[in-house]
């Protein structure tokens, strides 16, 4: 499958079935990134850290409650958190978790 992106787009590709509004807002702050692929919801949160991973990602999803106005669609929910390194600057940390 192929799929590309688009900063001024809605959408990565709506054919494949990725579907991506830019920076999902709620009254709790701003998800970075939700896809609807494949009957799931993943939803993304990118950090920043100093050197090694604080596994906050993930976390934060949770904390704000990103995923609450998903959990009604019944749809298995994926969050997703990954940090790079400012020093390093590369991937520190990937962490998933299913609700």
């Amino acid at each position: 499958m192929r799929a590309s992106i688009s900063a001024s787009s809605t959408a990565i590709s709506p054919r494949s079935g990725w579907i991506s509004p830019p920076k999902d807002a709620s009254n709790h702050g701003r998800l970075d990134l939700r896809l609807r692929f494949n009957g799931q919801i993943w939803l993304f949160e990118f950090k920043v850290v100093e050197l090694a991973p604080q596994g906050q990602a993930v976390q934060q999803i949770k904390d704000r409650g990103y995923a609450e106005k998903y959990r009604a669609e019944g749809l298995p929910i994926l969050l997703i958190g990954i940090e790079f390194s400012r020093e390093q600057r590369t991937l520190v940390g990937f962490e998933t978790e299913y609700l």
